[in-house]
């Protein structure tokens, strides 16, 4: 089933569009390699290798599974609704749906787990873990829309997904944690 553009898409992509230049551009290019699906996938299976290494077995499950999660449900969301990518104003041509948008959807539901993970075992402050919830994803969604691979409504309905993955994964990480320390 297709998805149309919505009236927020074109908005949001004609502005984008009349405010390019160069060197932005190059900026989101790297961002969006550097927080690539491949990339972030990385990330989340180092942290979850590290600790399961301190032996702390709740964690490392709950951060392994957000990558997995995030692969499950832009895959499975893509087959079900597909939707034709912007006509291309940047010059990249990606040939898959853009609904939703994977790197949105990975980086949130990776560095959300991460980050409540991480703050959870007291590995890092409260302020450290909002930043990592938040900015990465962010700018990673954002690079894609300036890219003009991804509509608005697909970078933030790989948000929304990320989220729900990261609330699963945290839901896992303490049902987890209860049952080992009983």
């Amino acid at each position: 089933m297709p998805i149309d553009v919505t009236s927020l898409d074109r908005v949001v992509r004609a502005w984008i569009m009349a405010h390019q230049n160069n060197g932005v551009h190059g900026v989101a290019d790297i961002v969006s390699k550097v927080g690539g699906v491949s990339p972030v996938d990385w990330v989340g299976i180092l942290f979850a290798i590290y600790l399961w290494l301190r032996g702390r077995r709740p964690a490392a499950l709950a951060v392994a599974i957000s990558p997995l999660l995030a692969l499950l449900t832009y895959t499975g969301a893509r087959r079900l609704l597909f939707r034709q990518r912007p006509p291309s104003g940047a010059g990249l041509h990606e040939a898959s749906s853009s609904f939703p948008s994977a790197h949105s959807t990975t980086a949130t539901a990776v560095c959300c787990t991460l980050a409540y993970i991480l703050w959870g075992e007291r590995m890092i402050p409260a302020p450290i873990a909002i930043f990592l919830a938040v900015l990465p994803p962010l700018v990673i969604g954002a690079s894609r829309l300036y890219l003009d691979v991804h509509w608005t409504t697909d970078v933030i309905a790989g948000w929304i997904a990320g989220l729900l993955i990261a609330a699963l994964a945290a839901v896992f990480y303490r049902q987890a944690g209860s049952i080992q320390n009983r």
